[in-house]
């Protein structure tokens, strides 16, 4: 590349929200690059929630991703307490129609490599290796960025637009002071594959997550007979230096002692990875040549699996901002993103909400007797299968019951006055 190139957008991150930005501006005729800058190794999985298989469908996917060599269907999720007294089976087709009744289960490395190459093939520019390095000012207007090749050279990118997909990280609002951390969420998750891992009681194939006060462990069983396992705990509670597959295993014995009985039998497989400080929120998200999705607008806790749902989600919204931004104006300004800034702030605030309510133990019981006692079962199928784009089952009987529950515990800021502006209407 010479040294100034110009191009419609740059999409910065090649995981899921930059790959499904990318295929759909692509697929629009936009002139399209995606800096990947690589993945961060390990051998993580992922949960694909029900409601990501109507995005995979809109770009073309679905049968790519359910192709790849690990890829497990799974019709439930279930929930246990730490010391394996209490749980919850939630089954998808509870709340769901039969065209969407599984999750998917994926090597998070299979999965990102699918979809970028997916992206390549309907005509983005994939640079692979490549990273943004400084954002790119005219006053108030975001033109493009300085980028680095794998070799080290640097170039001038400029664009009509640039989308911010580049995850934790989050590259401008690290850049520009906008990333901020949750100070009451300082935490770490060790993650890896082991293998030898008892298939779940309730389902062979459902994922199951361990709840304990001080973190929690999941285990996502793959279709290549290993399992991805996570654990997330207090930052400080890592020791360093310790090798990372020891220290899940130790953690898991302290925080959620179920969950080490169920994979003492089990025998760590390939590489570990530790992941600190991913707790965070931009304070800015979009303006005049810019938006950021996914990760990189804010993350919470991966605990619901909701992730790479709110980052396809909010990527998908912010093509087509710029597929009709560009259309009508040609260029992009902060006013086009609003139904993008819309949808990520409403999805942080249910799933952020959530993640919160959780840390309480009155919920939590109710959350583990399957939200019964709330009669709203069907209700959190739904929000835990990802039906959250359009208004439905969670909006009707869930939100309203965990807004007054966060009043009554103070657990979220503002969830009394929201209750009352709810009851008013």
């Amino acid at each position: 590349m010479s040294g100034v190139r110009s191009v419609d957008v740059i999409v910065v991150g090649g995981g899921p929200a930059g790959a499904v930005a990318g295929a759909l501006l692509a697929r629009a005729g936009i002139e399209t690059v995606v800096l990947a800058r690589g993945h961060d190794g390990g051998r993580g999985g992922e949960v694909l929630l029900p409601h990501v298989a109507p995005i995979l469908e809109e770009i073309g996917a679905a049968a790519t991703v359910s192709g790849l060599p690990a890829t497990r269907p799974s019709g439930s999720v279930t929930y246990r307490s730490g010391d394996g007294a209490h749980g919850a089976h939630y089954r998808f087709i509870e709340a769901l129609p039969p065209a969407l009744p599984t999750a998917i289960h994926v090597r998070r490395d299979q999965f990102d490599a699918a979809l970028l190459g997916h992206a390549r093939t309907l005509g983005a520019e994939v640079l692979e290796g490549w990273a943004a390095i400084t954002p790119l000012w005219d006053a108030e207007r975001l033109i493009g960025a300085t980028v680095r090749d794998p070799t080290g050279g640097e170039y001038e990118l400029r664009a009509r637009a640039l989308l911010d997909a580049s995850g934790q990280q989050s590259f401008l609002a690290s850049r520009m002071g906008w990333r901020f951390p949750y100070p009451r969420h300082r935490k770490a998750a060790i993650r890896g594959a082991f293998v030898g891992v008892p298939p779940n009681p309730d389902d062979p194939a459902a994922a199951t997550v361990f709840l304990g006060r001080e973190g929690w462990l999941s285990v996502v069983p793959l279709a290549d007979g290993s399992a991805a396992v996570g654990l997330v705990v207090e930052a400080t509670a890592v020791a360093r230096h310790a090798p990372l597959a020891d220290e899940l295993t130790r953690l898991a014995g302290a925080v959620v002692p179920a969950a080490a009985e169920w994979l003492a039998a089990a025998s760590p497989a390939g590489e570990f990875t530790l992941v600190q400080g991913f707790a965070h929120r931009a304070s800015r998200l979009a303006g005049n040549g810019f938006c950021l999705v996914g990760d990189a607008a804010g993350f919470l806790d991966p605990l619901l699996y909701t992730g790479v749902l709110v980052a396809m989600a909010a990527a998908a919204c912010a093509a087509d901002d710029i597929v009709d931004a560009l259309s009508r104006h040609r260029r992009v300004d902060s006013v086009d993103f609003a139904p993008t800034v819309a949808l990520t702030r409403s999805l942080h605030r249910l799933y952020f909400g959530l993640v919160r309510a959780l840390a309480d133990p009155r919920f939590l019981a109710v959350f583990l007797a399957g939200s019964r006692p709330l009669r709203a079962h069907a209700a959190m199928v739904s929000l835990l299968a990802g039906d959250v784009l359009r208004p439905g089952l969670w909006h009707r009987a869930l939100r309203p019951r965990l807004l007054k529950l966060a009043a009554r515990t103070s657990l979220l800021p503002l969830a009394r006055e929201s209750a009352e502006r709810g009851s008013r209407r």
